[in-house]
């Protein structure tokens, strides 16, 4: 599988249910940024969604002492509402 189907086959898991906002965020960071930059791999619609959706989810804390601490950290609803922004943008109902 590639990187961009990995990050499209992430999006559908998570839309299914099947991975709760830590886990969606571990792993895309994981593809976009760690692993042979799988960023490169998208045409530049899908860069620019997914790069927005990466700039919330490498952001995201569950841990409120961090988010009281600098506005820098996002909660779960921030990434939500990314991950259906991102997911009405890039997967075709």
């Amino acid at each position: 599988m590639t990187r961009r189907e990995e990050l499209f086959y992430l999006l559908r898991l998570y839309e299914e249910g099947r991975y709760d906002v830590a886990t969606f965020c571990d792993e895309l960071t994981r593809i976009l940024y760690y692993e042979s930059n799988g960023i490169s791999e998208l045409n530049s619609s899908e860069r620019e969604h997914f790069e927005a959706l990466g700039n919330v989810a490498k952001r995201y804390s569950p841990y409120e002492e961090d988010r009281k601490m600098t506005k820098w950290y996002c909660d779960e609803n921030e990434v939500k509402k990314a991950i259906e922004m991102a997911c009405s943008k890039l997967i075709e109902k």
